[in-house]
C-alpha cells in the first residue's frame, strides 16, 4: 500500500456525495451524483433503492478511485438519509420502491392504532429494552415513517405486500448486505 487512504460515501436526499481523503483528512478526490425521489401519493415518499443507493454509491467508488489504487483504501463508510424500509427477494432486489424515512406518513393511521393499544410509554419500554443505546431524553416513540411497527398492518392495503419478500431492512442494512452478496 502507497499510502492510507479513507472512503466516505453520504447518501443525501437529492444527492450522494464521495470523498477520498489520506488519514489526515487531506481530501485526495470528491464526486457527487444527484438523484430524485418520488411522492407517488400524497404523503408518500419513495426511493429508487437499487438505482440511488448500489448503483450511485458503486458509481461514485469507481469516480474517487479512477486516479489511485483501490488496495491503498484502508477503510468505507457509508451514511445516509435516516431510516427506510427495504424489502427485498433472496438476491437482494428490491421488490419496490423503498419507503423513506420521517416524511412518509402513510403509516399515520397503523402508528394510532398500536399508540391507542399499547400506549407511549409501553411503546417507550419496549424500545429501551431492545436498544443498546442508552435512553434518549426525547424517548423513541412510535412514529409514521418507515419502519416496522405500520408493517403488521400494511397488507390490507398494499397489493405488493403479497408478493415474496426474503429480507426486510433499513437503507444502510441493505448496502452492507449488498457489498457483502
Amino acid at each position: 500500500m502507497n499510502r492510507p487512504l479513507l472512503l466516505g460515501v453520504d447518501i443525501g436526499t437529492g444527492s450522494s456525495k464521495a470523498v477520498l481523503t489520506d488519514v489526515d483528512g487531506v481530501v485526495v478526490r470528491t464526486a457527487v451524483r444527484a438523484h430524485g425521489t418520488s411522492m407517488p401519493r400524497p404523503g408518500w415518499f419513495e426511493a429508487e433503492g437499487e438505482g440511488m443507493w448500489w448503483t450511485e454509491v458503486v458509481a461514485l467508488c469507481r469516480d474517487v478511485l479512477a486516479e489511485v489504487r483501490s488496495d491503498d483504501v484502508a477503510a468505507l463508510c457509508v451514511s445516509g438519509v435516516g431510516p427506510a424500509l427495504v424489502l427485498t427477494d433472496s438476491d437482494l432486489h428490491p421488490l419496490r420502491p423503498a419507503i423513506v424515512y420521517g416524511i412518509d406518513t402513510r403509516a399515520e393511521q397503523q402508528i394510532d392504532e398500536l399508540t391507542a393499544r399499547y400506549g407511549d410509554e409501553q411503546i417507550l419500554q419496549t424500545c429501551a429494552a431492545r436498544s443498546s443505546a442508552p435512553r434518549s431524553p426525547t424517548g423513541c416513540y412510535a412514529s409514521p415513517g418507515p419502519g416496522l411497527p405500520g408493517m403488521p398492518l400494511r397488507p390490507r392495503r398494499t397489493p405488493w405486500w403479497s408478493r415474496t419478500y426474503t429480507h426486510a431492512s433499513t437503507w444502510s442494512g441493505w448496502v452492507h448486505a449488498a457489498f457483502r452478496h
